[in-house]
């Protein structure tokens, strides 16, 4: 066999065995010239003390490697550093920072030497509890011939822990919106509370509350209601008549329990007015019958005012 034969013989493998050697002779070459190089890493530090939060932190810093550059490269995921704050001793504290502190893969041949800055700052401030009250957010259409009772809430309030420059300045927190249309029933929904963005951090227990809102049947009650004169003349008068007719209407569970003694009819008598004559008479309700609605069979009811032992 003559030499171009033999060289031209199973060329194929010849030419791939000779690629492969140049490749594997790049890649030690690459692995053995070691070098330092900057990764930015992140930090993270975790409060376990329950008095303090933490206000002010940063949230990077830089990592100095040394390894081959092959492997350098490959550190494509941003190494970490993350410290536990186990106990808190003064409202701004140095902390410490070292390469045996990073988290990286460690199947890559590098090691981290350095960390820059090897100290940093952190800022805190003491946690605060308080109860804080929480409005429903409900938008309530009812359906033809009922009326929405009372929206009710429970629990009314809620505890709030974070900064105290967060949860002193809440007045109130809200839950989320419940909107609802056409309906006939009384309701029961649980509602988130809701966290505005500026105080994304305060914890809230508990997280959620139950609003009811109460859907009752609209009826009406006709009542004859005495009328008594009030103010300082009072007692110098006679009404005529003595009653009105009057017309309640609103949620029948409440409307069909109502007592008498709830239908306030009155005629205000200034002193020293002995004429007769006729005057408006005011119709009210008891302060927490403000959901129903009062009318008079007579818009607006009037009745005669006469000196006592007088006439009309």
């Amino acid at each position: 066999m003559n030499l171009k034969a033999a060289i031209l013989e199973n060329w194929p493998y010849k030419a791939a065995a000779v690629t492969l050697s140049v490749l594997l002779w790049f890649n030690v070459t690459e692995d053995q010239e070691r070098t330092d190089q900057a990764v930015a890493t992140k930090l993270e530090f975790l409060v376990s003390d329950t008095v303090w939060a933490l206000r002010d932190a940063p949230n990077q810093v830089t990592s100095t490697f040394q390894g081959g550059r092959g492997d350098l490269i490959r550190l494509v995921n941003q190494p970490l550093i993350r410290k536990v704050i186990d106990g808190v001793t003064d409202s701004i504290m140095e902390i410490e920072l070292s390469p045996t502190d990073v988290v990286y893969d460690r199947t890559l041949n590098v090691r981290p030497t350095a960390v820059i800055p090897s100290r940093v700052t952190l800022r805190f401030e003491r946690r605060v509890v308080r109860s804080v009250s929480v409005v429903p957010m409900a938008t309530i259409s009812v359906a033809e011939g009922f009326v929405q009772g009372r929206l009710l809430i429970e629990p009314e309030s809620v505890t709030v822990r974070g900064t105290a420059s967060a949860v002193q300045g809440i007045g109130a927190l809200q839950t989320e919106p419940l909107t609802m249309e056409d309906v006939d029933a009384t309701v029961t929904r649980q509602l988130a509370v809701r966290v505005p963005p500026e105080l994304e951090g305060i914890q809230v227990d508990p997280p959620q509350v139950i609003v009811t809102a109460e859907i009752d049947q609209l009826v009406e009650r006709t009542l004859m209601v005495p009328v008594r004169p009030v103010g300082p003349g009072a007692a110098e008068v006679s009404l005529s008549p003595d009653s009105v007719r009057v017309t309640v209407r609103g949620a029948g569970q409440i409307v069909e329990t109502l007592a008498l003694a709830d239908v306030q009819a009155t005629v205000r008598i200034d002193a020293g007015r002995t004429e007769v004559r006729t005057q408006g008479v005011r119709l009210d309700l008891s302060p927490d019958l403000a959901d129903l609605a009062i009318t008079a069979t007579a818009a607006p009811p009037r009745v005669t005012v006469s000196p006592r032992g007088g006439g009309p």
